[in-house]
């Protein structure tokens, strides 16, 4: 992968759902929402610039050299013929990395920054709601000011006796002003400033911030230990099908939790596991799960939910009117966070706020 195009699925995994092969060629269909679906050579799928690497950060060669070794993996379990239960082996770390390298979740933080802050942004520009909070602020932690006007140039130079007269009487000036109609109409102008910059400047400087983050994270560990153990509280097994029906989504991973969006791409803090699925190839599925019992897979259900925790492709090994149908559901369940429950979040915040004493 090593270089300015970078696979953001490895090609190890997508060689798993070739349509077909030339020579030394692997080709696979790419299907999108609402476009046609094209035949195209998997060292052309998933692939995207420079996404691992900025002017000072590069996580590209250690997730190259990691591959080496996932890869070798992969290919070993490509050759079971039959269903059967798994060791772990490098299991739970092969479903990290997947989990974690991913324009799926790097996109969805984005969304999720998003959303949330176009939700600040509306609450600014409520701004008696948030001239409120403010004065509550104050109100509550009256030595906020006290220790802001402490610590100006010059104002801790004097002496201590005259110093704590010069605060308090700033302070009692202070609160009559926050009183007053010219503080009310100064920070109604100031509140409409900041929200101008806020919406022209995280246009610009957001998705250069989640990718530094997103490299950074990888740089500090391509296997995080808190997902790793997570995954090693599962018992896994292969599936192996005689027809090549697996699809590969954009997520590579799907979990299937026990409440809330039941299948997603991404593991939460709080989300209780009940199954984890990997496709390998159009013939095998790793199923991972917590109950002990053996429940039949249900393979129509991983077919739907491979596209719905998709957020702009998945990978096939043919092209036919059923996987047409699945692209229609592309990016169902791949947000991180709605509208609506980054609105609920802010909303509770607000009140938390107005309400406290």
């Amino acid at each position: 992968m090593s270089g300015a195009r970078q696979h953001i699925l490895p090609r190890f995994l997508l060689k798993g759902f070739t349509s077909r092969t030339e020579k030394q060629n692997y080709f696979g269909w790419v299907f999108q929402r609402e476009a046609v679906p094209f035949e195209a050579n998997i060292d052309k799928i998933a692939v995207s610039k420079k996404f691992y690497t900025n002017k000072e950060l590069d996580a590209d060669q250690e997730i190259t050299e990691a591959e080496t070794e996932l890869s070798e993996f992969v290919n070993s379990l490509r050759r079971i013929s039959c269903s059967t239960q798994l060791d772990l082996g490098l299991l739970p770390e092969l479903i990290t990395h997947l989990e974690i390298r991913t324009r799926n979740l790097r996109e969805s933080f984005l969304s999720a920054s998003n959303l949330l802050l176009n939700e600040i942004i509306h609450l600014i520009n409520e701004k008696e709601t948030f001239k409120q909070i403010v004065l509550n602020k104050i109100n509550r932690e009256p030595n906020l000011l006290y220790d802001k006007i402490n610590k100006l140039p010059l104002v801790d130079k004097l002496p201590t006796a005259f110093r704590k007269l010069f605060i308090n009487i700033v302070l009692i000036k202070s609160q009559q002003y926050l009183k007053s109609q010219q503080f009310s109409k100064e920070m109604d102008k100031g509140l409409s400033i900041i929200a101008e910059i806020l919406a022209s400047e995280a246009s610009v400087h957001l998705p250069q911030a989640i990718k530094n983050g997103h490299i950074e994270g990888l740089k500090r560990s391509l296997f995080p230990d808190v997902r790793v153990n997570r995954y090693r509280d599962l018992k896994f097994r292969i599936v192996v099908l005689k027809e090549g029906l697996f699809i590969l989504g954009d997520s590579a991973v799907i979990i299937e939790t026990e409440s809330g969006t039941k299948y997603k791409p991404h593991l939460e803090v709080d989300d209780k596991i009940k199954n984890i699925y990997l496709p390998i190839s159009k013939y095998q599925l790793i199923v991972g799960q917590k109950d002990d019992d053996i429940c039949p897979t249900n393979i129509e259900k991983i077919l739907t939910s491979t596209a719905e925790c998709s957020r702009e492709f998945f990978v096939s090994p043919d092209n036919t009117p059923k996987k047409e149908n699945f692209a229609k559901s592309i990016g169902k369940n791949a947000q991180m966070l709605s509208k609506r429950e980054a609105s609920i979040i802010v909303s509770k915040w607000i009140e938390k706020e107005l309400t406290r004493k």
